[in-house]
């Protein structure tokens, strides 16, 4: 099974997108800051991370600089998910290697879809 990290302080939106994810045949675990999702992330080792830009402790940019400098997790996908879409924050996420930024209000099936073709997943 397909392992997924989702990141992301904001709980009830946490939910809505693991239920999404576990519906569509995904293993799911979420974290509520960078600092936890990195030491799940250490533990678990999943296929894909989704983490939200702005959160407590280390943010999402914060946490995927931290995950390029560890070589057991450098190669791991990771997609940004967030209620901003400035222009300036799109590129500091290309300038990370992130694989997807997606703006939260695109909702769960974007999610998912998106989650499905970086993975290359059949329908």
């Amino acid at each position: 099974m397909i392992k997924i990290l989702l990141i992301d302080d904001d709980s009830s939106l946490a939910k809505l997108f693991h239920y999404s994810l576990t519906k569509n045949g995904f293993e799911c675990r979420t974290a509520e800051n960078g600092a936890i999702g990195y030491n799940v992330a250490s533990e678990w080792l999943p296929d894909l991370i989704i983490s939200d830009v702005m959160m407590p402790e280390m943010d999402g940019f914060e946490l995927r600089r931290k995950l390029l400098a560890d070589s057991q997790l450098s190669s791991i996908p990771f997609v940004f998910l967030t209620a901003k879409s400035a222009d300036d924050d799109l590129q500091e996420g290309k300038e990370l290697g992130v694989a997807d930024y997606i703006v939260k209000t695109e909702g769960p099936k974007v999610l998912v879809d998106k989650v499905k073709t970086i993975l290359n997943v059949k329908n």
